[in-house]
């Protein structure tokens, strides 16, 4: 038998080369050009799940498995508020998945944000059935709407699936990316599911009309015209965030060419005091965009407004311990220099705002490429286009239609005889190694609504969660328990998870309970009253 072939290494794909007019203005050949590199991406990462390791022909879907592995690697990878989506004969159902042993319960990693991942499949689903895309493959899959990816590279994946999930470092992470949650067509919410509907701060127009909006207010004046200042709202999510705002509020950073500063950082969130809308930000000349916990929501929004955008935090090409920078899926094409500008440091911030201050010309260009490559790139039409190819090309790294029950063949695989830990195995093959289980059931996955119909789920706080009513799954208005899902116990490997635990969720998700378990986080009271992120740069 030959040597064991070791895994391939994901390398990002070569720097796409976006055609311009001779005045090196944005054409529509331009925008085929940037829609074809994001396409060029996804093909690079789907290439590398089909080649790394898996056998000839295309390995069983297990999806059970994977899920088990995210749980044994790190503890911080909960599963709560992941959804499970399904693809059979051409429709999609899903589940939102609750983690028994995830300490903060349903409450944990912002509920909001797989409703709003919902409202965007069903926007899909409706495509579909309007015969603008084919059926998609039959497929199961696992969404993460988390602020963090959890495939990290330096860990076995042979075999199991790719997690769709945010954002990624490149060379870090393996998980495939998908459109984030304020990619959502219809007003969401980014965090809770607690909100005042009626305050149009707290509570955001869904990507189409807040594409728009950003667009046309960035449009309105020139930039020669705009505010000569650098503008930036964020809350304390990173700690080069901190950085930049205290170096430049406390004066020891000046900026250069008679640019202002309008920096405001706020707490964990901006209040609605502190929050500014997005379009008011397309007044000043130049944006600074800062790293959150991951990937910032916020930046999509900066690059919209024809303004100058100053990307802080910025490593360079192959620098070792830089600040990592976390891609989105449609980010690939963007370049420095080309369609923003980059900050290393706080340091440099007065020569990066004052050279672009005193060539005119020249960031004004820069801010128009930038502008048109996000207004181009995430028209909601590419957008449900992406998530066509993402969901079948993800579908064709796998034989069979992918099953939710497990097959007893998948018992016999490799990573399930060979987990890396006594939690995985536990997880992966049974408290008694008997490996004849079901990860979620199939009455348990619930068919998409229509648009319509989640739209109309969606204008009240009552209507995404139903938490002050004694309402259960599957009756209208309570869309978020509608689709909750309590996984198994053994998916934690046993570990902080107890019968209790499991049987308050159970009667919370039916709806005998007025509020949701008390371990849900503090954040609940406390994020109500804030502003959505995108507003505070998340």
């Amino acid at each position: 038998m030959g040597a064991k072939r070791p895994p391939a290494r994901y390398a990002p794909p070569p720097p796409c080369p976006l055609p311009y007019a001779a005045d090196g203005s944005w054409t529509d050949e331009t925008s085929l050009a940037a829609r074809r590199c994001v396409r060029l991406a996804l093909r690079a990462s789907l290439g590398w799940w089909r080649a790394a390791c898996a056998p000839r022909p295309a390995p069983p879907l297990d999806v059970d498995a994977t899920l088990c592995r995210l749980r044994g690697v790190s503890a911080r990878a909960v599963l709560t508020n992941m959804l499970l989506l399904r693809s059979s004969g051409g429709r999609l159902s899903a589940a939102i998945l609750i983690d028994p042993s995830d300490e903060r319960g349903p409450m944990r990693h912002w509920p909001a944000r797989p409703v709003a991942a919902l409202q965007q499949l069903a926007e899909l689903q409706s495509r579909i059935d309007a015969h603008e895309y084919p059926p998609l493959p039959d497929f199961v899959a696992v969404l993460n709407p988390h602020d963090s990816p959890y495939q990290m590279d330096s860990n076995n994946w042979c075999g199991l699936a790719p997690i769709l999930s945010n954002s990624r470092v490149t060379g870090e992470h393996r998980d495939l990316l998908m459109p984030d949650f304020s990619f959502a067509p219809l007003s969401y919410l980014t965090n809770m599911l607690e909100a005042n509907m009626s305050a149009a701060l707290s509570v955001p127009q869904g990507w189409p009309a807040e594409r728009q909006a950003i667009y046309a207010a960035g449009k309105r004046r020139r930039w020669r015209e705009k505010e000569p200042s650098l503008f930036w709202r964020g809350g304390e999510t990173h700690v080069q965030r901190r950085e930049y705002a205290e170096a430049i509020s406390s004066g020891r950073v000046k900026l250069g060419g008679g640019v202002k500063a309008d920096v405001v950082l706020c707490g964990a969130h901006c209040s609605l005091e502190q929050g500014v809308r997005p379009e008011d930000w397309c007044a000043h000349q130049q944006l600074l965009s800062l790293p959150g916990h991951s990937f910032a929501v916020g930046f999509k929004y900066t690059m919209l407004c024809s303004s100058t955008v100053v990307r802080g935090a910025h490593p360079a090409a192959g620098c070792v311990g830089c600040p990592r920078v976390f891609e989105q899926w449609w980010s690939v094409g963007l370049k420095e220099g080309e369609h923003y500008l980059a900050s290393r440091r706080p340091d440099d911030l007065p020569s990066v705002v004052g050279d672009a201050a005193a060539q005119p010309d020249s960031s004004e260009l820069i801010a128009a490429r930038g502008s048109e490559y996000t207004y181009r790139v995430l028209s909601p039409a590419f957008i449900n286009e992406y998530w066509h190819t993402l969901l079948s090309g993800y579908a064709s790294l796998f034989s069979g239609e992918g099953r939710v029950e497990s097959a007893a063949a998948a018992c016999k695989l490799p990573h399930r005889n060979h987990p890396q830990n006594e939690r995985e195995r536990v997880c992966m093959r049974g408290t008694h190694g008997m490996c004849q289980f079901k990860l979620v059931g199939e009455e348990e996955l619930v068919p998409l609504p229509t648009p319509a119909e989640i739209a109309a789920q969606c204008r009240t706080t009552a209507g995404m969660q139903a938490s002050a009513l004694r309402m259960g799954r599957g009756v209208e208005g309570a869309l978020y328990r509608r689709f909750a899902t309590i996984l198994p116990m053994r998916i934690t490997g046993r570990g902080n998870a107890s019968e209790a635990a499991v049987a308050a969720l159970q009667s919370w998700l039916q709806g005998d309970n007025k509020k949701a378990p008390r371990d849900a986080p503090k954040s609940q009271r406390e994020e109500k009253h804030a502003t959505h992120s995108a507003h505070g740069k998340h």
